[in-house]
């Protein structure tokens, strides 16, 4: 019966691959997997704290984030060699795809050197931006390029430590790159929008028409803060704490007002309206001495900035004056000049002096007897 000879065949591959000879050979493996592993971890864990303590002593964090960087490659080593001790002595002759143990543990060590370098050159570019680039005036630059420079690092290390994997085991490159060269040019067709952002990207980061924390205004009247320039997209927020979110390319052709370039504060004026009738130097001296204590008293003033009271325009109602002064940065402006304005109204009030409501005389003429 069919049923029958399943069950002779079942009961003959169990006898031929699972026998006492076989399952003694796998707890034989399985007890020296343990045992490595754990010699193994036991060694990196007081190699660690060695290093730990010596790096104590040092003035640098290099060797802290080296040391950090190498704990995942240490314990993978410690898998891999672990399951080398284990099948060398179980079973020392076992080939997989014609690869002896000795050439698969090689085979493993070249991943694993590419998952090392990664780990590494990432902890070093994490100290470059923490310790060198401050003290050379780069840190802005470092926080907004370093990111993608990690990103581009890792993925050309990871693919050339996949393309020796490959031909270490025999398989053709040169078809494979052929191959990924026709299916890199389908996916930059269909992703061009995506790359177009990506390489907008990059434009923004390196030529810096604005960086991080950068107030701008767009061609629209829209401004706010320039929060990320990420790989797709420019991320603003605005006045209301809401977030803008602009592709790059689409940022990159706009014409963009830099409030932050070149720096150095920005003068700012507050348009003030007194009455013809006014008294011209007490009106001035009202608004010097307002316009001195405000700056003095405000955060974000620019102190050694004297504030300028000038007569702008003689307006059709009203004499038309400007109080000039200087902010640290572009929205310190508003405060202050709510601020100025208050006190501009109290003074005035207290001294007399009268701001004009809008108002027009029309002449009748009378023609004819």
């Amino acid at each position: 019966m069919i049923g029958e000879d399943a069950i002779r065949e079942a009961w003959e591959v169990f006898n031929n691959y699972v026998n006492p000879t076989t399952l003694g050979s796998a707890a034989i493996a399985s007890a020296l997997f343990v045992v490595s592993y754990v010699v193994l971890n036991v060694t990196i864990m007081a190699f660690s704290t060695v290093a730990k303590k010596l790096t104590t002593k040092t003035r640098t964090e290099m060797d802290d984030l080296l040391i950090n960087a190498l704990q995942q490659p240490l314990r993978a080593v410690a898998v891999v060699l672990s399951a080398y001790i284990a099948l060398s002595v179980t079973v020392p002759f076992i080939t997989v795809m014609g690869k002896s143990l000795e050439e698969l543990l090689l085979s493993a060590f070249i991943l694993l050197t590419g998952f090392t370098l990664v780990r590494v050159i990432d902890a070093l570019i994490i100290w470059y931006g923490r310790e060198i680039a401050p003290s050379v005036g780069k840190e802005r630059r470092t926080k907004e390029l370093f990111p993608i420079v990690r990103k581009i690092i890792g993925i050309a290390i990871y693919v050339a430590a996949l393309i020796i994997f490959l031909d270490f085991f025999g398989v053709q490159i040169a078809p494979l790159v052929a191959g990924l060269g026709i299916a890199g040019l389908a996916v930059a067709l269909a992703l061009q929008d995506t790359l177009a952002n990506f390489f907008a990207g990059v434009y923004i980061l390196a030529d810096k028409p604005v960086r991080i924390g950068d107030y701008i205004k767009l061609e629209d009247g829209t401004e706010g803060y320039v929060e990320e320039v990420g790989w797709r997209s420019t991320r603003i927020r605005l006045i209301t704490q809401n977030a803008l979110i602009i592709p790059n390319s689409a940022f990159a052709q706009q014409k963009i007002v830099n409030y932050n370039i070149p720096g150095g504060g920005f003068v700012v004026s507050v348009p003030v309206s007194v009455a013809y009738d006014s008294d011209l130097e007490k009106v001035e001296k009202v608004l010097g001495k307002v316009s001195e204590e405000v700056i003095t008293n405000m955060p974000g003033a620019v102190k050694t900035f004297k504030p300028i009271v000038r007569l702008t325009n003689l307006g059709g109602y009203a004499l038309e004056y400007k109080i000039f002064f200087q902010v640290e940065r572009f929205t310190d402006q508003w405060p202050i000049a709510h601020k100025m304005r208050k006190e501009i109204i109290k003074a005035f009030r207290k001294n007399d002096i009268s701001i004009p409501f809008p108002t027009q005389v029309v002449e009748v003429k009378k023609y004819g007897a």
